[in-house]
């Protein structure tokens, strides 16, 4: 009963913070109607119970194709699926980290969020977001390890990429090379109606020559294309390679390149997937790596997994 209260309230919340946003724009429609349209043009999904992973995930998509197509996308950092499928509110020890940071200007310059999809401004920092800073965090982990920055990098790659926001971050960091996303047809359509609504960020979608190239890509075949043979600098997957089914994480590594740094999050259990042992056996297979393995503190249940090829 109390879930159904909270549901309604949401919905009710949403709908007033749509009716709040001001006239749309031509340029805006324009964006919408690209969206809207790609949204239409995918092949149906079948609306079953949620007893895997995958039908969780259909039902996600399902609910994120009927938000675009009859809300307003300006908004959509206010959906119910994306708020609980993409977007995450930073713990307080994520920002303090952050700042303790000798390149801490750096990413206070980065952490500067956009008004794109109405995010919801963290209390303690709000030129950002919660989930702004909690990619800041994730990137500075890795960066702080293995003495990595982001700039001198030429590609990533991304499994799993919400709405965009990391790629944005990437960018605003220094990041200037190929971006990546492997993800569901409706996530890259919302992938590109976000970072296309940036024009400052100087990125493209069509033009390979441009080398600050984002590709979205949604099957494996995609990837490979994007990649056309490169290196990957670094593989990020944060809480997406630990919810997807283990053949076809399998299957989708086999076939990419050997980047050279890992950055992983993962939930410790996922259904019936222990991801503690996964991730184990996962490090184990690949000797060439100097890895490191650490609980999140402040995430019970949650895990980091870097690693550098030697």
């Amino acid at each position: 009963m109390n879930e159904l209260i909270h549901s309604v309230k949401r919905k009710i919340a949403g709908m007033l913070a749509d009716w709040a946003l001001p006239a749309i724009t031509k340029e805006e429609q324009a964006r919408v109607d690209v969206l809207r349209n790609g949204i239409l043009a995918l092949p149906p999904l079948k609306n079953e119970p949620a007893h895997t992973s995958e039908q969780e995930w259909d039902k996600n998509r399902i609910e994120l194709r009927s938000n675009i197509l009859k809300r307003d996308p300006r908004n959509f950092l206010c959906w119910p699926v994306v708020t609980y499928t993409m977007f995450h509110e930073s713990n307080i020890a994520e920002l303090e980290y952050l700042k303790s940071l000798s390149r801490w200007a750096e990413y206070q310059s980065a952490l500067a969020e956009s008004i794109i999809g109405n995010p919801r401004k963290y209390p303690a920092f709000p030129a950002s977001s919660g989930n702004l800073i909690h990619h800041a965090y994730s990137i500075a982990f890795l960066s702080e390890k293995f003495s990595v920055n982001i700039r001198d990098c030429q590609s990533i790659f991304e499994f799993g990429g919400g709405y965009g926001s990391l790629a944005r971050f990437a960018y605003q960091l220094g990041f200037a090379g190929q971006y990546i996303i492997f993800d569901f047809p409706e996530f890259s359509l919302l992938q590109k109606y976000y970072l296309s609504s940036i024009p400052e960020l100087g990125i493209h979608f069509d033009e390979p020559e441009d080398p600050r190239l984002v590709s979205l890509a949604t099957t494996i075949e995609q990837s490979l294309k994007a990649i056309n043979g490169k290196s990957i600098d670094i593989f990020i997957a944060l809480w997406s390679l630990s919810e997807s089914p283990i053949a076809f994480r399998d299957s989708t590594l086999a076939k990419l390149p050997h980047p050279s740094y890992f950055l992983i999050a993962y939930q410790e259990q996922f259904n019936n997937i222990n991801n503690v042992e996964y991730f184990k056996k996962f490090t184990q297979e690949r000797t060439n790596y100097e890895w490191a393995d650490f609980p999140i503190l402040h995430l019970t249940g949650s895990r980091y997994l870097i690693g550098k090829k030697n």
